[in-house]
Formats: C-alpha cells, structure tokens, sequence
C-alpha cells in the first residue's frame, strides 16, 4: 500500500499505514415473542447477527451501531410482541457508548458479534 501510495502524496508528507482494531458486540435483552418457538427465536437471532455484520462488518471502519435502529427493527419482526430491554456493550477499547446505548467505532476499528444473550417471554 506504502508503495502505492507513494507517487501520489505530497513532498512533504508522509504515509503510514495503521493495522486495524477489532472491537467485539455483546447483544444482550428481553423480547416478548407471540410463541417462544424454535424458530422465531432463530429468526431473532439470525436477523441481529445480520444487522451487526451489515453496520460494522468487514470493510466498515468507523461505523455507527444504533441501538435504537436494532430496537425498532426487532419490533417490527413478525412474532415479536415487543421489546422489553435492549442493550450493547463492547468488548474492546476501540469504540465508545454514548448516551443513547449507540457504539461508535473509532477510524480504525472493524466490529465483529462477539455474543447474542436474550431472553424470551
């Protein structure tokens, strides 16, 4: 990349190249299902492990993970009744947890699902 780079920077600058950081999800909640079948848990937990690796995935530097998007979306799944708890953590110190229960992934930090706890009612 160094070498790629070179005929295009400027005299007087110089570039580096920085590995990433890797920054783990925790999931962990309580959702009322209309029946705590099998498969609607599956479908809950498959539709979650998409949307991480779709926010943050593989070639995502710096995202954003909404707890609020994963909140509503989850409601709108057919078998959910409602969300009762919602909640992200990060395993890592390559992101930050504002306010609003939202991650944000530093310029250099890639996510990967490190963990999917819920509970089903």
């Amino acid at each position: 990349i160094r070498q790629y780079m070179e005929p295009f920077r400027l005299l007087n600058t110089k570039v580096s190249i920085v590995s990433p950081a890797y920054v783990g999800i925790e999931i962990y909640g309580r959702i009322a299902l209309q029946n705590a079948s099998g498969q609607e848990k599956q479908q809950v937990i498959s539709w979650l492990t998409e949307q991480i690796h779709h926010a943050g995935g593989t070639k995502r530097f710096g995202a954003v993970i909404s707890c609020g998007k994963l909140f509503a979306g989850l409601e709108m799944l057919p078998g959910v009744v409602r969300v009762q708890e919602l909640n992200l953590e990060r395993i890592g110190n390559a992101a930050e947890k504002d306010d609003r229960g939202d991650l944000h992934l530093q310029e250099d930090a890639l996510c990967y699902l490190e963990k999917i706890e819920l509970e089903f009612v």
